[in-house]
Protein backbone atom coordinates (compact mmCIF):
# COMPACT_ATOMS: atom_id res chain seq x y z
CA UNK A 1 0.00 0.00 0.00
CA UNK A 2 2.72 2.14 -0.65
CA UNK A 3 1.02 3.80 -3.22
CA UNK A 4 -2.55 4.08 -1.60
CA UNK A 5 -4.61 4.52 -5.52
CA UNK A 6 -8.00 3.07 -5.78
CA UNK A 7 -7.02 0.34 -7.82
CA UNK A 8 -4.44 -0.64 -5.55
CA UNK A 9 -6.98 -0.64 -2.83
CA UNK A 10 -9.54 -2.31 -4.68
CA UNK A 11 -6.47 -5.16 -5.18
CA UNK A 12 -5.52 -5.39 -1.29
CA UNK A 13 -9.14 -5.47 -0.54
CA UNK A 14 -9.74 -8.33 -2.80
CA UNK A 15 -7.07 -10.26 -1.12
CA UNK A 16 -9.34 -10.02 1.99
CA UNK A 17 -12.66 -10.92 0.69
CA UNK A 18 -12.68 -14.63 1.47
CA UNK A 19 -12.30 -13.51 5.07
CA UNK A 20 -14.99 -10.94 4.98
CA UNK A 21 -17.47 -13.94 3.36
CA UNK A 22 -16.79 -15.76 6.58
CA UNK A 23 -17.18 -12.52 9.16
CA UNK A 24 -17.55 -8.75 8.36
CA UNK A 25 -14.58 -7.30 10.10
CA UNK A 26 -14.86 -4.02 12.35
CA UNK A 27 -12.21 -2.17 10.15
CA UNK A 28 -9.91 -3.06 7.67
CA UNK A 29 -6.50 -2.02 7.44
CA UNK A 30 -4.06 -1.42 4.44
CA UNK A 31 -0.70 -0.70 5.08
CA UNK A 32 2.71 -1.01 3.94
CA UNK A 33 4.62 -4.51 5.11
CA UNK A 34 8.12 -5.12 5.73
CA UNK A 35 10.45 -7.69 3.87
CA UNK A 36 12.80 -9.26 6.99
CA UNK A 37 15.19 -12.24 5.48
CA UNK A 38 15.36 -13.39 9.13
CA UNK A 39 11.15 -14.38 9.53
CA UNK A 40 10.83 -16.32 6.15
CA UNK A 41 10.75 -20.02 6.22
CA UNK A 42 9.32 -22.40 4.22
CA UNK A 43 9.48 -23.13 0.15
CA UNK A 44 9.08 -19.38 -0.74
CA UNK A 45 12.16 -18.20 1.46
CA UNK A 46 14.88 -18.66 -0.77
CA UNK A 47 13.29 -16.91 -3.76
CA UNK A 48 12.07 -13.80 -1.29
CA UNK A 49 15.78 -13.46 0.38
CA UNK A 50 16.13 -12.16 -3.45
CA UNK A 51 14.14 -9.24 -2.86
CA UNK A 52 16.46 -6.73 -0.85
CA UNK A 53 14.88 -6.63 2.87
CA UNK A 54 12.94 -3.25 3.40
CA UNK A 55 10.52 -1.67 5.82
CA UNK A 56 7.87 0.77 4.56
CA UNK A 57 5.54 0.09 7.91
CA UNK A 58 4.01 3.45 8.81
CA UNK A 59 4.03 2.66 12.61
CA UNK A 60 1.62 6.29 13.16
CA UNK A 61 -0.61 5.19 10.31
CA UNK A 62 -1.09 1.56 12.19
CA UNK A 63 -1.36 3.41 15.88
CA UNK A 64 -4.10 5.85 14.42
CA UNK A 65 -6.13 2.97 13.02
CA UNK A 66 -5.77 0.93 15.72
CA UNK A 67 -7.05 3.72 18.25
CA UNK A 68 -10.26 3.95 15.44
CA UNK A 69 -10.75 0.10 16.13
CA UNK A 70 -10.54 0.18 19.56
CA UNK A 71 -13.05 3.33 20.06
CA UNK A 72 -15.39 1.04 17.98
CA UNK A 73 -14.82 -1.50 21.07
CA UNK A 74 -15.02 0.96 23.91
CA UNK A 75 -18.50 2.76 22.86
Amino acid sequence: MSDPTPENIQKATSFAKPMMKLKEPVSLGLFDGCMAHDKLEGIFAQTMKSIPEQDHRDWEKIRNWVKEVFGKFTR
